[in-house]
């Protein structure tokens, strides 16, 4: 998913310019390099076995069977056909969730943490070491995260995220593959009131503890736009099509289209008139918009928070330490190339590109991204704009995360509503990059032919994903017909940007900086009297954005670092083949695999 970004590019040469009496080596042409090796550890020092272990392979499909079992969402989400994997479809509770962690999970969650110690990780072979540590990252971060004391510290009610959202992108996206998906459908439609009970039933605890804030105008109109569209939704328009595109008999297709536009109108779109009755009230219970660190443990759970969302270790201080680093490097080499090549940066600051359409983008991403990734076998996708209901204001575009034996093509969509479809604007080209190729969607393929775990797929690390995705922007716009230096210059930008919005992540939800702190801080620097927009999207999606530019940011170092130790022997397409070999996993495999691309190089 992209991210719609803080600020816009006409702000980023001011701020370059305002840190002219910052000091970094004169010589330094990249972001500086800082020792990643030194701030995660993976265990090391242990040779991992020849052979797999048959005990362990059993305990990753006893996960993935009991995880998809606890639930019928999570087991649609991951398999196409799940009786292929030993898991039971009868078993899976069919429900919407719960907003705070359900019992079950979490005893699922505390036997599997208990099983995985009971594991020597010198009889584990190296794929298989890889999941040890990778879900002893994450186990790691579970026993910080869901505790009690930050149970109503989350913000629902927004326009960044809110149960309207989840509802409509939850079922206009979702897939019947086949006959048998029908019934569960209906009765996952049928538990929209009691979900939405349950949003209300944490609103009202969350207004009783102070912690509530609400933006109500903001998730009245995502209502309203539900509303708006009534029996023409892209949720109504999305399950029709898909029960057409079974090919049932003409009888059977007309019942089970009844049953769920039924169900659709007696449990699902009467919701969204409720929401807007019943969240009205809540607004004279609702508190200012404050960071995390103003709430009670609040700075607990951030700190708990950005450890998941980075994928490292790393403490709030060390990260903004290395962003102000960051910042610093960069504004000096923006400057240093303002006074060089000042024509190259008139160019950046205007970049457009001169393709015609979407699949014009995506058919270039495709012949382009062999330069420097590795080759894959062909993608099968489709890439269609939100409708109005669908469109979020944060979100720029997503990808549809595939099932592990997927046989569908891919989905990406993007929000043409908020951000317009204009595509000769470099953001559009950035955005199918970051989804399609060389990003989301590419990885998706590279996973699939690559590794040999189902339960790989199902440990994601936002932190490298995001951070990857963000990270192939940069290296699919040097493949544009511009300046080199004026596309050196426009990916400076975009990082300069990159870490201004994590460090102020960190101002507001760590340091606890006021609106009007924040307004005297990063004001005058962007030329605006009023950052109020930006302060509670910040406050709104905690440790969000540290996924994807904290995540590039400790891509870029790796980077750097290889290119400095390896000279003339550096190649992009190894280093990214090492980048990308064992998935979405925490940074300190990833610091590992880079390591070893480096001594294999000297």
């Amino acid at each position: 998913m992209k991210h719609k970004p803080i600020f816009p590019l006409c702000w980023l040469l001011a701020a370059a310019l305002a840190f002219t009496g910052c000091t970094a080596p004169a010589a330094q042409t990249r972001p500086p390099e800082n020792s990643p090796a030194d701030t995660d550890s993976a265990q090391t020092g242990q040779s991992p076995a020849a052979q797999a272990d048959p005990d362990f392979t059993a305990y990753t499909e006893d996960y993935v069977r009991e995880a998809c079992e606890n639930s019928y969402m999570v087991m649609h989400q991951y398999f196409e056909y799940p009786e292929a994997y030993g898991i039971d479809p009868a078993k899976a509770e069919i429900t919407l969730g719960t907003l705070l962690p359900d019992e079950e999970d979490l005893e699922m969650e505390d036997e599997m943490a208990a099983r995985l110690d009971t594991f020597d990780v010198q009889d584990l072979d190296p794929t298989q070491k890889v999941i040890y540590d990778t879900l002893k990252f994450q186990f790691d971060y579970a026993d910080q995260a869901y505790d009690s004391r930050y149970s109503y510290l989350d913000q629902i009610w927004n326009e960044y995220t809110n149960p309207a959202d989840i509802l409509v992108q939850t079922f206009s996206e979702y897939e019947i593959r086949e006959e048998k998906d029908i019934a569960p459908l209906v009765t996952l439609i049928r538990d929209t009131p009691r979900f939405v009970d349950d949003c209300f039933a944490y609103t009202s605890t969350q207004a009783e503890k102070n912690l509530l804030m609400l933006d109500y105008d903001g998730v009245r109109e995502k209502c309203e736009a539900v509303i708006e569209a009534g029996t023409d939704s892209a949720v109504s328009a999305n399950l029709q099509e898909e029960i057409q595109e079974l090919n049932l008999s003409s009888d059977k297709e007309k019942e089970y289209l009844k049953q769920v536009n039924q169900a659709l109108e007696d449990a699902f779109y009467p919701q969204f008139e409720r929401i807007c009755t019943d969240l009205k009230p809540y607004q004279n219970k609702s508190r200012d918009f404050t960071g995390l660190a103003n709430l009670e443990n609040g700075k607990d759970y951030y700190a708990a928070l950005v450890m998941d969302a980075t994928g490292t270790t790393d403490t709030p201080e060390e990260m903004k330490k290395n962003l102000e680093d960051a910042i610093a490097s960069l504004s000096l080499q923006m400057q240093m190339m303002m006074k060089k090549d000042p024509d190259s940066v008139a160019e950046a600051s205007s970049l457009t590109t001169d393709f015609e359409s979407v699949d014009e983008i995506m058919d270039f991403l495709e012949t382009c991204y062999d330069r420097d990734f590795p080759g894959l076998d062909a993608m099968t996708f489709e890439v269609q704009p939100l409708t109005k209901e669908q469109a979020n204001p944060g979100v720029m575009a997503y990808f549809m995360i595939p099932p592990v034996d997927n046989t569908a093509p891919y989905r990406i969509r993007f929000n043409s509503v908020d951000y317009g479809d204009d595509t000769r604007d470099i953001m559009l080209y950035d955005t199918l990059a970051h989804e399609g190729i060389p990003g989301h969607m590419y990885q998706t393929q590279y996973d699939h032919q690559t590794l040999v775990y189902p339960i790989q797929y199902m440990l994601s690390n936002s932190g490298f994903s995001e951070g990857y995705a963000t990270y192939v922007e940069g290296q699919a716009n040097k493949w544009l017909d511009a300046e080199e230096n004026a596309i050196r210059f426009y990916n400076w930008m975009m990082m300069l940007s990159n870490c201004y919005t994590a460090l102020m992540d960190i101002s507001v939800n760590w340091d606890g900086v006021s609106l009007e702190e924040f307004n005297e801080e990063y004001g005058p620097l962007f030329g605006t009297d009023d950052l109020s927009g930006s302060y509670s999207q910040l406050v709104c999606m905690p440790s969000t954005f540290q996924s994807y530019y904290y995540g590039n940011w400790k891509i870029m170092t790796l980077r750097n670092k290889a290119q400095k130790e390896l000279r003339d022997n550096f190649d992009n397409l190894d280093f990214n083949q090492a980048l990308l070999q064992n998935g979405s996993v925490p940074f300190a495999i990833v610091e590992q695999n880079i390591q070893a691309y480096i001594d294999s190089g000297k």
